[in-house]
């Protein structure tokens, strides 16, 4: 996803150099679409939010250059700042799914050891064993001790 926008600021940025009647004008307006991309141009649209006026200095050379280049760097940041929040929010919405799953496991392990009166384990050979009524017991308050941690 971050190819996208790279190629966006690059396609916009190229528009902006190449258009030299667009060079010449003393405002640029910045703005954020429905996405929270932000943008520059010469007339934002009408959908746009946080409508934004840029003032460009008339003068040739290097303070032109390094206007742009601000005005590239603010955008970077912005959607830098921007990906690192859908991120944030990624990775919230993982956190509670997991610790939701790991809740119903924990549930379940706990009705499955209450309900059985002997409790079979598979062995790492392949083979079973029935827990001693210690094993089970312990078994039972690990079980608990999940519910109280992904549940609570």
């Amino acid at each position: 996803m971050p190819m996208p926008r790279y190629f966006l600021i690059f396609t916009i940025t190229a528009k902006l150099l190449v258009c030299s009647s667009f060079l010449s004008a003393e405002i640029l307006y910045k703005w954020n679409d429905k996405d929270g991309i932000t943008h520059f141009g010469a007339h934002p649209p009408t959908e746009a939010i946080n409508i934004e006026t840029v003032e460009i200095e008339d003068t040739p050379g290097d303070t032109e250059a390094k206007s742009w280049q601000t005005i590239r760097q603010e955008q970077q940041a912005s959607d830098k700042a921007a990906q690192d929040a859908t991120s944030l929010d990624q990775a919230l919405d993982a956190a509670r799914k997991d610790k939701n799953a790991l809740c119903q496991q924990a549930k379940q392990a706990r009705i499955d050891l209450e309900s059985r009166h002997r409790v079979r384990l598979q062995q790492e050979d392949g083979s079973y064993r029935v827990l001693s009524q210690e094993e089970k017991e312990a078994q039972i308050k690990q079980a608990e001790e999940a519910i109280a941690e992904y549940c609570g």
